[in-house]
């Protein structure tokens, strides 16, 4: 299987604080000013959902990657939030039979 990929797709577009991180890994002495980007989606998605105990923003993930992983991820932040009584009540229960026997 010789040259199997003939095409790619790029999934998502480069931040455009890409050069500012291209200069750095270089060590250039060239100044980079971050305040005259335009806004990023891509960086504003990753100060706002890269915490681990912060909200979805699910608003800027419609806007991003679209509709239907938007409600993937809504879905998924509800399901998760919703298993934690019965994985606390789960674990209570086994620490209890763990005290009986």
């Amino acid at each position: 299987m010789y040259k199997v990929y003939k095409d790619a797709f790029i999934l998502h577009e480069k931040s455009k604080l890409c050069k500012f991180f291209i200069n750095l890994k270089k060590k250039s002495k060239e100044k980079f000013d971050a305040s005259n980007v335009k806004v990023d989606p891509r960086l504003d998605l990753e100060r706002t959902w890269n915490k681990f105990f912060k909200f979805q923003p699910l608003w800027k993930i419609r806007n991003y990657f679209g509709e239907e992983i938007a409600f993937h991820f809504a879905w998924q932040g509800y399901l998760i939030s919703m298993m934690w009584f019965p994985a606390l009540l789960g674990l209570i229960s086994f620490v209890y039979g763990l005290y009986i026997t």
